[in-house]
């Protein structure tokens, strides 16, 4: 499929794919997301009734894997799986452009929810170690909220404070 998009899912809960049947009407497109998330995303446990329905699985779904973002349509960056909020749970880097799209993983002053199902907090502790290892300049555009950047959070965030400072 010769294609101008490429739709690139940072987890499979209901809030980030739930516009994905109407996206694919409008473009149609390959769907990215990671296999352990891809393993439920799309059924039952991830229903929120009444408000979000459950979309129907892609027929252009792909796995994403850390290493190189597809390139589909020439965008670049790279995929870091970033497990703990949920078990396919990605962020996207873009060197060039000094930017890391953190999904749920990481907000400003604050990470993601482990309570829901697949959310582990040991995980999400070792994926936002691997953010720390990142350089301060990037700028964080999350899931939800303001955006910020990766040196403020580890400034101001007390989650990656914590684990800075090795308390956890």
């Amino acid at each position: 499929m010769a294609s101008y998009a490429q739709i690139i899912l940072t987890h499979g809960h209901i809030d980030h794919i739930s516009a994905v049947t109407e996206l694919l009407e409008a473009h149609p497109a390959p769907v990215y997301l990671h296999a352990a998330d891809a393993a439920w995303a799309f059924t039952a446990v991830n229903r929120y009734p009444p408000y979000l329905r459950v979309p129907l699985r892609p027929d252009t779904l792909r796995p994403l894997r850390e290493g190189p973002a597809p390139d589909d349509c020439g965008l670049g960056g790279r995929v870091l799986h970033t497990p703990g909020h949920t078990p396919g749970g990605v962020c996207l880097q873009f060197e060039e452009e000094a930017l890391l799209l953190t999904g749920d993983t990481l907000f400003q002053g604050s990470v993601g929810r482990t309570d829901l199902p697949g959310g582990d907090g040991t995980v999400l502790a070792e994926s936002l170690r691997k953010l720390l290892a990142l350089p301060d300049a990037l700028r964080v555009l999350p899931g939800h909220g303001p955006d910020s950047t990766l040196d403020a959070e580890r400034r101001r965030n007390p989650f990656l404070r914590e684990l800075q400072e090795g308390r956890s």
